[in-house]
């Protein structure tokens, strides 16, 4: 039960930091709905505080009910879909970086310049 609650815990802190990353410095496309809203409506610490709130609060309660099989099945799940959302990652940054090459080459290409949201400054 500490092992899945471990592997949440760490895949969960891994997936915030990439998150953060890549919508601060590269672009990201936020597939999580809930993710999306965060940082619309908070930006980067909300997000933060959201996300450490949530997993805490659910390792927390898994922990404390750890004794119970349908604490350990939750347990298990939320390592399995954790473990689903770090392969994601794995194929968006592999994806990611052959567009980098592509939106190089088409700025090499044109008079314009690749520019990521944040660069833009709005009154």
């Amino acid at each position: 039960m500490v092992v899945m609650l471990g592997v949440i815990l760490v895949l969960s802190i891994a997936d915030l930091v990439l998150t953060l990353t890549y919508v601060m410095e590269i672009g990201l496309i936020e597939d999580n709905p809930i993710a999306r809203l965060v940082l619309q409506t908070g930006g980067p610490v909300l997000l933060v505080v959201a996300k450490l709130s949530s997993v805490g609060f659910t390792i927390g309660v898994l922990f404390w009910a750890r004794k119970r099989g349908i604490a350990e099945v939750a347990a298990v799940i939320g390592a399995v879909v954790m473990i689903w959302v770090t392969g994601r990652w794995v194929g968006y940054i592999e994806a990611s970086v052959h567009l980098t090459a592509t939106i190089e080459e088409m700025e090499h290409h044109s008079q314009g310049a690749w520019m990521m949201l944040a660069e833009v400054e709005t009154d």
